[in-house]
């Protein structure tokens, strides 16, 4: 394998601007153009579509993106420096479209470096503190382009590259799988939950009941609409209690094997006491109205948030699925930090099943999938850990790769 050589970026590519647009350039139903912003760009590299957008055709064909082009971002939007320098490959489905000017391309002499490989050298860690390092700005953070030619690049021979590629493309193609995987299962759980909390489980055959058009006999109305005759409406303080937790401050510890401490966006570390026993779940008092935190075992709940405790024959599990599915920020009441009132809290209405048993198959049915979905989150979490090792081993040098072999072997 031959050796690295170094080359500053404006070596071996050329660079263009995307197009400038004003609001009144956005069109409406999908018509126009695919326009391509940052908000396509994901945290540290790769494509998203959210953000996408249709705008007038009003451009030349050097306009037109072309499949495998390599942009970079050079505005973040959040200034926490996540998104500036991070790259995208336009994939076939997005050819012909658009990049905002908060994008630039890099068009890349193909004799000395492969686009993908320079994909994966701008997602380093290094090179990102470099983008970051390079950019300014009071609100938006703004990357500096003439810094963009100067970023130092030692590359590998166009053989040894194109070996690199196939590797972390490999990588690439577990991670989309298991995200596939993983946006299916949410899509189940979604469904199922739509359903699950509209017609129950009939306990005899451990099947959804029919809807409402197929046997009407087996519904009634209620304040909350249609719901199963052995159901019920209640608000949330009729089923649990709702307390207000408290500053763990005299009680930290650094032993992850102590109690979690839990606040709005979960566990927040670790104490040597508890403060509620298990089961709860843990809302949001102030803050990220985000969804709940089911926790089963002893904890310690911060005081910007509720610890809910449930009431006897209450499935705490089958009560945390149906907060999970409530719009938490619906009850937001403050104009400044976002902020739920035990009162607007404890009024919250939920079908509930009077037989517990049903409670435990709605539980039990909706606790799987999200297993699964666990799981999959787990291998993704594994696979993105092996591709960062990889990146840092074979963009540098440090692990070479055996173009007679199959395998990498360290320098």
């Amino acid at each position: 394998m031959s050796d690295l050589i170094s080359y500053t970026l404006n070596e071996i590519a050329e660079f263009s601007k995307g197009i400038s647009y004003s609001s009144s350039d956005y069109t409406e139903n999908g018509t126009g153009i695919t326009f391509i912003t940052i908000k396509s760009i994901l945290k540290g590299g790769g494509y998203d579509k959210t953000g996408l957008k249709t705008i007038r055709n009003r451009f030349t064909q050097q306009d037109l993106l072309s499949e495998d082009d390599l942009l970079i971002a050079i505005t973040d939007l959040t200034r926490d420096g996540d998104i500036v320098g991070s790259p995208i490959i336009i994939p076939k489905h997005l050819v012909g479209s658009v990049a905002s000017m908060d994008l630039v391309r890099i068009i890349l002499n193909e004799s000395i470096t492969c686009t993908r490989y320079l994909y994966y050298f701008l997602m380093l860690p290094s090179t990102r503190r470099y983008f970051v390092n390079h950019s300014s700005g009071s609100t938006v953070l703004h990357l500096e382009t003439k810094s963009i030619p100067k970023l130092t690049i030692p590359l590998l021979s166009l053989d040894d590259q194109k070996r690199v590629v196939k590797i972390l493309s490999t990588v690439d193609e577990v991670i989309e799988k298991t995200e596939a995987a993983i946006d299916k299962y949410q899509a189940i759980k979604a469904g199922m939950m739509q359903d699950l909390f509209t017609r129950g489980i009939d306990t005899q055959t451990g099947k959804l009941r029919p809807t409402i058009e197929e046997a009407p006999e087996l519904y009634k109305e209620s304040e909350l609409g249609w719901i199963p005759k052995e159901w019920e409406v209640n608000s949330l303080k009729e089923v649990s209690a709702i307390e207000y937790g408290a500053s763990p401050k005299s009680i930290t510890s650094n032993d992850i094997t102590n109690i979690p401490i839990f606040g709005s966006s979960g566990n927040l570390g670790y104490a040597t006491q508890s403060l509620f026993n298990a089961p709860l779940i843990v809302v949001a008092r102030k803050g990220t109205l985000n969804k709940p935190t089911l926790s089963n075992t002893a904890c310690w709940v911060i005081d910007t948030a509720y610890a809910i405790t449930p009431a006897s024959r209450i499935n705490c599990t089958w009560l945390y699925y149906q907060l999970d599915a409530y719009d938490l920020r619906r009850l937001n009441e403050s104009t400044g930090v976002p902020s739920i009132s035990r009162d607007y809290l404890s009024r919250i209405k939920l079908k509930k099943p009077e037989d517990t048993i049903e409670q435990d198959k709605i539980a039990n049915i909706l606790m799987d999938i999200d297993n699964h979905i666990l799981s999959e989150t787990i291998s993704r979490n594994k696979y993105q850990s092996i591709k960062q090792g990889l990146m840092a081993d074979l963009l540098t040098g440090k692990v070479r790769v055996n173009l007679n072999h199959d395998k990498v072997e360290n320098r």
